[in-house]
């Protein structure tokens, strides 16, 4: 009753029969639960937001580094030229790599 106390503050001048607090009370504890209710799925909702933006940053970068990986300039900062022929066979590896992570974030 202590906790309800609150919404008896309009009452005073106003005899209410057992039954009738008993109704009150009911709805008053019906109203608080719904109202926790209602800020659980708000902060489960911010949560799963917060999660879907993680993981749309998280592809979006997947899909830019495939981009640079794909562009070619890229590639003659990290290989000589004398490696021309090793250089496409990593550069396939790394795109298969690239690809395959990309699909299993998909």
């Amino acid at each position: 009753m202590d906790i309800l106390q609150r919404y008896y503050d309009g009452f005073d001048d106003t005899q209410l029969t057992t039954e009738e607090v008993s109704i009150v009370d009911d709805m008053v504890k019906e109203i608080e639960r719904l109202r926790k209710d209602g800020r659980c799925v708000v902060e489960a909702k911010e949560i799963y937001h917060k999660n879907w933006i993680d993981e749309k940053n998280k592809n979006e970068q997947l899909r830019k580094e495939k981009e640079w990986l794909l562009n070619e300039s890229s590639w003659d900062k990290y290989f000589l030229d004398e490696e021309r022929s090793l250089r496409k066979d990593y550069k396939q590896k790394i795109i298969d790599k690239m690809q395959q992570a990309l699909k299993e974030k998909e």
